[in-house]
């Protein structure tokens, strides 16, 4: 990571020799200190390029690398072999250093202990040379430096302390790069190269340092070689940290400006006076080694110095060319935050965009806010639905190109119940951003309901043209706030898609765009909402606007259709009770609340004798099971128990010409069964009240005015062949949007870098709510089985409301969410520093694209400033 301080320090050791090679009046000075043009760092980093190869080259003329009028590339080569031999075997006595005393009284006598000691002697002999060579012809290698050293090893046992002979494997590098832009100037920058982004990044920079790199790793290699292997063969080891102290070798790789008021700001034209100031400073560094390793014979003498000394200084040209080129660039950041006045980040970039986009785009088609409430048109707000992005101060709704029409779709509730809505139909273009720098976090589906408000929220996919799979469900009701993460998924783009299957069999290619069709639909992303009061007004035979103010009766018609799935049938309003006098009175509103509320009252008093029953039931149980206990523990006990005689059953006779009420009931549902026996209670206990009672006389059927039956609605028909037939038709265009979006990003994104996105449901939700009106807001996390739990709710209450799927639901809202993620392989400062990109850019063009398909306009009629690739 580059270091600010660390350039400092080091610009400035330089721009002290700097000042003493050149004259007085000049006034070298660190890069970021001097005012200069944008073509001034191009200048600058040619000139560190150059630098940094002409002292590599004078690096390797001190290894011996003459001028070569080779034509082919030339290689250069170091090789070396060892050579291990036995000497001769030699004997000695040696004596211990501590004595044993012996106590003779007069006497003491020291006893010495001696061992004869055994030595073998080995001589070992290496040769090593370093080499150049023209193309592959090793025959015409040119040596460049070589030298062969002995030296000798004594040990304690007969084996061999190196192998008898060994071969180094040979270390090769090119060099033909180094010398075809060595001599004068020749490094340059093209500045019209359309992969020249900055100073610091182009194609030419990148070329020399990778040469650099190169020869890094000859010269690393080759110095290891000497220093872990050619200096660790005499004994006693010799004294190399000197080799390892800092050398003060001038390098003229710097990144300096001159300070003054000429356009030639860059030391171009002081380059040879540099570079001779170099040879000098090397040649000084050779005499001081000179005198630290004297020596003319073994394997350690000054010409393997003078050969390390030279590798480290290529190795120190490649971290300085690197180093300097980086400040360049840090510079160039510097200057950008500086513009700004802080570094940019992608929250910054959503930020901006959200204002850029109010001002770029037309009125009727500027993005919104993914934040809608639920109501019904001039009612205050059942609750709120919006989609945000978590953040650490507040959450964002989103931002999403939308467009809106009309629409009927289809639900299926289980396998035998489809329900029909209608409504309106929102489409969303949802675009992302993706650096490399942002923040992992997933988008949060959030549902609120105000107090003694429901609605219901289904998720899913499109599964047909006009056909909704709902995933999961909630009913929120009563202030409950529900928290569910959206996970987000990228399947590749269609550049990344085509380049993939270019080089694949037909079959091949046939199988991936299947499947590729298969993930674009999964693309699709739907929520349904159902306002629950007009739908219970519509199944209760009630006018609009009948329960807006029954909040008790509301939740009392609420809590019996979702716990205990009773039937509609035996709650609603019924006008074919009413007689002729009745019909003519013009029945009222409260009136047929009244009724409501009666056969609402009557149901719960059925429930509640059940769980009286049960209630009865369990305590007998309890009872028996005791005194069954007992008779174990006490046999005596058995003459006070009898078998109490089963009663025979008294059926009550029916009234002739009694209606049952439970004749026009539906069949429960399938989903009822886990309500237990109240359906089976509830349906003797009403039969019971129907036939205790006074058989009434026959009624003629009641007349009902036209008006009357308005608010009547006629149980619906299952879909006709004609009715499933407009399922499958694509109204809009919908299942085919994926894909028609797929080809505008193919047609457009010329990079490949969006990339279509699956949003999906996350695994843990959370739930806000209060178990009363006063009490404080409580928390709980739902897992998979309690998720399960809320959608049979939901979905239990929308069978209950349509009827299962007898009836319409008129006033739906559905939205489709369409969502591509723009992907940058780069933070957002390194995309304008090191890529000389503007992210806004890509990113309107892409958001360009997106607002086109989703609204089905060209792009002259989004923006009046049309980018010229999109024209």
């Amino acid at each position: 990571m580059f270091s600010e301080d660390a350039f400092r320090y080091k610009v400035g050791k330089a721009i002290e020799q700097v000042s003493k090679i050149l004259d007085l009046e000049r006034q070298p000075e660190i890069c970021t200190l001097v005012q200069h043009e944008y073509d001034d760092k191009y200048l600058l980093s040619e000139f560190i390029v150059n630098m940094s190869l002409a002292s590599a080259l004078i690096a390797l003329e001190q290894l011996g690398l003459p001028t070569l009028d080779w034509k082919e590339s030339i290689t250069l080569r170091f090789e070396a072999t060892e050579h291990c031999t036995f000497v001769m075997k030699q004997t000695r006595k040696e004596q211990s250093k501590t004595a044993n005393i012996v106590d003779l009284g007069v006497h003491k006598i020291k006893n010495y202990v001696e061992t004869t000691v055994e030595e073998y002697i080995w001589t070992k002999e290496c040769k090593w040379e370093l080499s150049c060579y023209p193309g592959t012809d090793l025959s015409k290698k040119k040596i460049l430096i070589s030298r062969s050293g002995t030296t000798s090893v004594k040990t304690l046992s007969n084996n061999e302390p190196r192998p008898a002979n060994y071969v180094v494997p040979p270390v090769e590098v090119q060099i033909d790069y180094l010398l075809k832009n060595s001599g004068q100037i020749q490094f340059s920058i093209n500045r019209n190269d359309p992969k020249c982004h900055t100073p610091r990044r182009n194609k030419q920079v990148i070329e020399a340092l990778g040469f650099l790199a190169k020869l890094t790793q000859f010269a690393s290699s080759v110095r290891d070689y000497f220093i872990h292997t050619v200096f660790q063969m005499p004994e006693p080891r010799p004294d190399i940290s000197g080799l390892d102290q800092e050398s003060d070798i001038f390098l003229p790789i710097f990144a300096v400006f001159e300070k003054n008021e000429q356009k030639q700001r860059v030391y171009i034209e002081d380059a040879p006076k540099f570079l001779s100031h170099e040879t000098k400073t090397i040649e000084s560094r050779f005499a001081n080694l000179q005198k630290m390793y004297p020596l003319q014979e073994g394997v350690l003498t000054f010409k393997e110095v003078q050969v390390v000394e030279m590798l480290r200084l290529l190795t120190e040209i490649q971290d300085l060319a690197d180093f300097n080129l980086d400040g360049v660039e840090a510079m160039i950041q510097q200057q950008v935050i500086a513009a700004i006045g802080k570094y940019v980040r992608p929250s910054d970039i959503d930020e901006y965009l959200a204002f850029h986009n109010s001002r770029y785009f037309a009125p009727a088609y500027q993005p919104l806010a993914f934040n809608f409430a639920v109501r019904r048109p001039e009612h205050v707000p059942e609750g709120i639905l919006s989609i945000e992005t978590p953040s650490k101060d507040a959450n964002v709704p989103i931002q999403t190109y939308c467009s809106q029409q009309e629409a009927e779709f289809y639900m299926n509730l289980d396998a035998s119940t489809q329900v029909h809505l209608k409504g309106k139909r929102y489409v969303h273009g949802f675009l992302k951003t993706a650096f490399s720098d942002s923040d992992p976090t997933s988008l949060e589906l959030v549902c609120r309901a105000r107090a003694y408000s429901c609605f219901v929220v289904c998720m899913g996919r499109i599964s047909g043209p006009k056909q909704f799979e709902p995933k999961h469900a909630i009913l929120v009701k009563n202030k409950d706030r529900f928290l569910i993460p959206l996970l987000t998924e990228t399947i590749p783009s269609a550049k990344e898609f085509k380049d993939a299957i270019s080089s694949l069999s037909p079959e091949q290619q046939q199988f991936a765009k299947q499947f590729r069709q298969m993930q674009l639909s999964t693309s699709l992303f739907g929520l349904l909402v159902v306002q629950v009061k007009p739908q219970l007004e519509k199944v209760l035979n009630l006018p609009p606007d009948a329960l807006t103010k029954e909040i008790q009766l509301t939740q009392e018609l609420m809590h019996l259709f979702t716990e205990f799935q009773i039937p509609s049938d035996l709650l609603s309003f019924d006008p074919a009770i009413l007689d002729d006098w009745h019909v003519e009175k013009q029945i009222t509103v409260n009136e047929k609340l009244k009724m409501v509320k009666k056969n609402v009252e009557q149901v719960n008093l059925v429930i509640a004798e059940e769980r009286k029953r049960e209630l009865e039931e369990a305590e007998n149980k309890s009872k028996l099971r005791k005194a069954e206990e007992a008779v174990k523990t006490n046999p005596t006990m058995n003459i006070y128990f009898g078998a109490a005689p089963t009663p025979t059953p008294q059926f009550p006779v029916m009234a002739p010409g009694a209606p049952m009420l439970m004749a026009s009931a539906p069949a429960p549902m399938a989903r009822a069964k886990k309500a237990g026996g109240v359906f089976r209670s509830l349906s003797k206990s009403l039969s019971r009240t129907v036939m205790d009672t006074e058989a009434p006389k026959p009624v003629p059927p009641p007349k009902i005015q036209k008006e009357q039956a308005a608010d009547v609605t006629e149980p619906q028909s299952e879909p006709s062949g004609n009715n499933r037939e407009s399922q499958n038709a694509d109204v809009g265009g919908l299942t085919s949007l994926p894909l028609t979006l797929d080809q505008n990003f193919e047609k457009y994104d010329k990079e490949g870098a969006v990339r279509p996105t699956v949003l999906s449901i996350g695994p843990s939700w959370e739930k806000k709510f209060t178990k009363s009106s006063l009490s404080k807001e409580e928390s709980q996390t739902l897992d998979d089985d309690e998720q399960t739990t809320e959608k049979n709710k939901a979905l239990d209450l929308l069978d209950a409301l349509t009827k299962s799927g007898a009836l319409t639901i008129e006033e739906a809202e559905f939205h489709v969410i369409l969502a591509v993620t723009h992907v940058f392989d780069k933070t957002v400062m390194e995309l304008v520093v090191q890529g000389n990109v503007n992210p806004i850019s890509k990113i309107e063009k892409s958001s360009l694209v997106l607002a086109s398909t989703i609204h089905g306009q060209p792009f002259q009629e989004l923006t009046a400033s049309v980018p010229k690739e999109l024209e």
